[in-house]
C-alpha cells in the first residue's frame, strides 16, 4: 500500500512540475560578452527549474546538461560596425545607431525570421533586453506577457515609458560620472544630457526601431511605445549599496547584487602553478572583452609595462596578442583567463580595471581593491562610484604615467582601507533574503503564474500628457485667476470712478 501511495506522490509530483513549467523565449541582443554572461545565470537556472528556454543570444553556453535550454546563435552580430568614440553626444549617438543596425541584422537571420512567421509556435513569457525595443513585438506575436531586462541600470527614457521617476540631477543617467558633490556647472550638463537624450529618443531612436519591427514584422502591431509600457517586470542590474539610490516603482526590479554567475571554471594547471608560487602577490589588470588592451597607444602601453617593471609583483594581464614588445620578466600574458577564479585566489592584491560593472561586482564580492581606468559609457560612472564609495581609485588615461601609475598601484595595495571598506559593503549589501538572481527567477514565475503583471504599473502610464504636467489644472487656475483679476480690475475700476465723480464739484444753475 504504502508503495503505491509512493507512486501516485510521484506521479502527482511529475504532473504538477509539468503543469507548472512555461516555454520561455529569452532575448540578449547586445553583442558584447559582459552583457550575455550577466544574464546566462537566470536562463540557467530557469531551465533547472523546468521551464522550456529558447534564448537569443551572441555567446551560447553550449552545455549540453542544460536539456531545457535551447540557444540561437547569433554570434555574427559581434562583427558588425564597431564604435569609434567620439564627443560625448556623437558616441551616443552612434552607439546607438550600431545597435540598432545589429538588431535589424539579427532579426533577418532564417532562424528568428521562423519565429516571426511561425504559426504554431508558442511561448508563454518573452525576457528581452529592454535596449532593443522591438524584441518586445514577439510579446505580442505569441499573445504573452513581456519582462524587460538590463544587465546595467535602464535610461531614462525607458524609466520615463514605465511611469517611473526621473530627475536629471538627483538621478543621473549612467553615461554621467559626477561624484555625489556635484558643481553647478556637472548639474547643467547633466540637465542638458537629458533633454538631449529624451528628444533623440523620441524622435531618433524609437522612429528607427518603429521602422524596422514594421519591416519585419508588419504594420499591423501596436506602436512601439505601447509594447513597452506593456511590460510586466522591468528588471535592472543594480542595488542600493553599490549604484545610485532611487524611487522604484513595484514594477521595477532591482536584481543587483548576488547576480551569481555561472560555476567559474578552474584555473589551469600552469596559470594556478604561478599565481600560487606569487609569494609577494599578484596583480591583474584586465581592460574587458570590448576595450582590447592590444590597442593602446604605444606610448601608454610602455609607460604602463615600465611602472609594472619596477614592482615586486608578479602582474597577470589579459592581452589579446601571443606577445608585448618589452614586456618585463614579472608580466604575463593571457589571452583569455577565467577571471572569477582569479580574482578569488588568496594571492591576488590588486585588480586593474576598465570598469565595466560586471568585472566590478566580480571584484566586490571577492573583496579585492580596484583600480578603474575607464574608458566607455557606464565605465566611468562606476570607477567614480567606488572612489566615492571608497573602495577603489580612478586612474584617468592621460595619468598613465609611469611615476603616477606605481604611487597609485601602490597606494591602492598597502592602504587597508580599500579592502576593509569592500568587506564592510558586501555584508550590508549580502545581508537581504534573497540574492538578486533568486529575486530575478521569484519575479519571473510570478508574471508567468498571472499571466502578467499589469496590477502593479505605475498609474502614470495612463494618464494623458496633459494631466500628468497639471496642464489643465495649471489652465483652469490661470482662467480663474485671470477671471477674479479681470472683476477685481473692474470694481477697481468702478471704484475709483464712483470716487472721483463723488469728489467733483458740484455746480448749480
Amino acid at each position: 500500500m504504502n508503495l503505491v501511495n509512493n507512486v501516485l506522490m510521484l506521479l502527482l509530483l511529475v504532473y504538477f512540475s509539468v503543469y507548472e513549467c512555461a516555454r520561455i523565449l529569452t532575448i540578449i541582443p547586445t553583442p558584447s560578452f559582459s552583457h550575455q554572461i550577466a544574464t546566462q545565470p537566470i536562463w540557467k537556472e530557469l531551465s533547472l527549474r523546468g521551464h522550456q528556454v529558447t534564448s537569443l543570444t551572441t555567446d551560447p553556453v553550449n552545455d549540453p546538461q542544460l536539456t531545457n535550454l535551447t540557444e540561437i546563435d547569433i554570434k555574427f552580430s559581434n562583427n558588425i560596425k564597431k564604435l569609434m568614440y567620439s564627443n560625448h553626444f556623437q558616441t551616443y549617438i552612434d552607439l546607438y545607431d550600431i545597435l540598432a543596425i545589429s538588431c535589424d541584422a539579427q532579426l533577418e537571420r532564417p532562424l528568428i525570421q521562423d519565429l516571426i512567421k511561425s504559426e504554431n509556435e508558442s511561448f508563454d513569457l518573452v525576457i528581452t533586453e529592454t535596449t532593443r525595443p522591438v524584441y518586445f513585438a514577439f510579446a505580442h506575436k505569441f499573445n504573452c506577457p513581456s519582462i524587460g531586462i538590463t544587465t546595467l541600470d535602464t535610461t531614462p527614457a525607458i524609466y520615463s515609458v514605465l511611469g517611473n521617476p526621473t530627475h536629471p540631477i538627483l538621478y543621473p543617467d549612467y553615461w554621467l560620472s559626477y561624484s555625489k558633490d556635484r558643481s553647478i556647472f556637472d548639474r547643467i550638463f547633466s540637465v542638458i544630457h537629458y533633454v538631449f537624450i529624451m528628444i533623440h529618443d523620441k524622435f531618433t531612436l524609437m522612429p528607427m526601431y518603429q521602422g524596422i519591427m514594421e519591416r519585419h514584422f508588419g504594420k499591423d502591431y501596436p506602436p512601439l511605445q505601447q509594447l513597452i509600457a506593456n511590460m510586466s517586470v522591468q528588471l535592472v542590474n543594480t542595488d542600493p549599496i553599490f549604484r545610485q539610490i532611487r524611487p522604484m516603482t513595484p514594477g521595477i526590479i532591482p536584481i543587483g547584487g548576488g547576480l551569481h554567475r555561472l560555476p567559474p571554471e578552474p584555473l589551469s594547471n600552469d596559470l594556478k602553478r604561478i599565481l600560487d608560487n606569487a609569494n609577494k602577490g599578484f596583480i591583474y589588470f584586465s581592460l574587458g572583452s570590448n576595450v582590447k588592451s592590444e590597442f593602446l597607444h604605444d606610448e601608454r602601453r610602455n609607460e604602463i609595462l615600465a611602472a609594472f617593471a619596477e614592482l615586486p609583483y608578479t602582474v597577470i594581464w589579459k592581452y589579446g596578442n601571443n606577445s608585448i614588445p618589452n614586456k618585463p620578466k614579472n608580466v604575463l600574458i593571457y589571452q583569455w583567463l577565467p577571471q572569477i577564479s582569479v580574482l578569488n585566489h588568496p594571492n591576488i592584491k590588486l585588480f586593474i580595471t576598465h570598469g565595466g560593472l560586471q568585472s566590478v561586482t566580480e571584484a566586490i564580492y571577492a573583496h579585492v581593491p580596484m583600480i578603474g581606468i575607464p574608458f566607455f559609457v557606464d565605465q566611468f560612472k562606476n570607477v567614480q562610484e567606488m572612489v566615492d564609495d571608497g573602495y577603489g581609485l580612478h586612474l584617468g588615461r592621460e595619468n598613465l604615467e609611469k611615476g603616477y601609475m606605481q604611487r597609485t598601484i601602490l597606494e591602492a595595495i598597502n592602504n587597508p582601507k580599500y579592502r576593509i571598506k569592500l568587506k564592510e559593503l558586501t555584508k550590508l549589501a549580502n545581508d537581504q533574503p534573497m540574492t538578486g538572481l533568486e529575486r530575478a527567477v521569484w519575479w519571473i514565475e510570478y508574471v508567468l503564474r498571472h499571466e502578467g503583471e499589469i496590477h502593479l504599473r505605475s498609474p502614470t502610464i495612463d494618464i494623458p500628457f496633459y494631466q500628468h504636467y497639471f496642464l489643465d489644472v495649471i489652465a483652469l487656475l490661470l482662467v480663474v485667476f485671470l477671471g477674479l483679476l479681470k472683476v477685481s480690475l473692474t470694481i477697481l475700476k468702478l471704484t475709483l470712478k464712483f470716487i472721483f465723480y463723488s469728489k467733483r464739484p458740484k455746480v448749480f444753475h
